[in-house]
């Protein structure tokens, strides 16, 4: 992983995602995220060529690629988890994990990421009302900013820096996204117009990296993308349609191809909170006929 400064006692780990670091001293650190399972090795292994031993995780939301070494990390060095309460709740139990991963249609491989690594005790839970959190003394504003996942938070380090977890994309990363992932689409674009209002100078994303340009003409570029795939997944409904024919058809228009059912669970996950969107304001409506669910668009 390569290690980038960004201000004062904090820094990025880069990985297959960005992992937040907070140096307490020269040698103790809080991690925000902590990456995906598989990089366990290779994310601890870095830490210790930069002398640094992990003593807190803050973790944005409970997606594997965010929290896939929370379980390990705590156990290993005995050192406290925050997250907040919906994302701390989606985690505690299998049950709740397989509801929320989709578990059936996901690979052995995740399978076995999920039954082993992924459930763990959070050891300060972070309240909706909660704008701090106090990790080995330290104190980090808290901003909860839901939408790419159910409760999902961004945090502010003493240096001017946030790290944004997935409430924003990169310019190269929304380059070659296809459909930009959220739980819930109106709230993302709550989310991403209000981060725009947060006071950093610095910011750390974990799809990609550090950031310091203009976070307001970034937040539009994310938004302009959601608006748009909404926008042409409306004009599909020019005929009622059913979920499974909504899906279909937009996996054509946006060049989603399925391989396997893992994929096809992946891609209705994906799709699911558009199409909800799309009738929640009012752009298209539901009916029932004939024990079938149709879709229209409104006038």
């Amino acid at each position: 992983m390569e290690l980038i400064h960004v201000s004062g006692n904090t820094d990025c780990l880069l990985g297959k995602t960005a992992v937040g670091i907070y140096r307490i001293d020269d040698t103790r650190c809080i991690l925000f995220d902590n990456g995906y399972s598989k990089e366990y090795d290779e994310l601890v292994g870095s830490l210790k060529d930069a002398g640094l031993t992990p003593a807190g995780l803050i973790v944005s939301h409970a997606h594997i690629d965010h929290h896939g070494n929370s379980k390990r990390l705590r156990e290993a060095f005995q050192i406290p988890l925050a997250m907040s309460l919906g994302e701390a709740g989606l985690i505690a139990s299998q049950a709740a994990l397989e509801r929320y991963t989709n578990y059936f249609g996901r690979s052995e491989e995740e399978k076995i990421s999920i039954d082993t690594e992924q459930r763990c005790p959070v050891d300060c839970i972070i309240q909706p009302e909660d704008t701090s959190v106090t990790l080995c003394g330290i104190t980090f504003p808290v901003h909860h900013l839901p939408g790419h996942s159910l409760d999902h938070i961004v945090i502010g380090t003493p240096d001017g820096v946030c790290f944004a977890g997935d409430a924003l994309l990169t310019e190269n990363v929304l380059r070659h996204v296809k459909l930009p992932y959220c739980d819930h689409v109106g709230l993302d674009l709550e989310s991403k117009e209000a981060i725009t209002k947060l006071p950093y100078q610095h910011w750390i994303l974990s799809h990609k990296g550090p950031f310091d340009g203009n976070i307001r003409e970034l937040a539009e570029k994310n938004m302009d993308l959601v608006r748009l795939r909404l926008a042409e997944l409306a004009e599909l409904l020019q005929r009622p349609m059913t979920r499974d024919e909504f899906y279909q058809a937009s996996r054509r228009l946006i060049g989603m191809h399925i391989g396997t059912y893992d994929q096809l669970i992946r891609q209705e996950r994906h799709l699911r909170p558009y199409l909800e969107q799309l009738v929640i304001d009012g752009t298209a409506r539901l009916e029932v006929k004939n024990d079938t669910i149709y879709f229209y668009l409104n006038e």
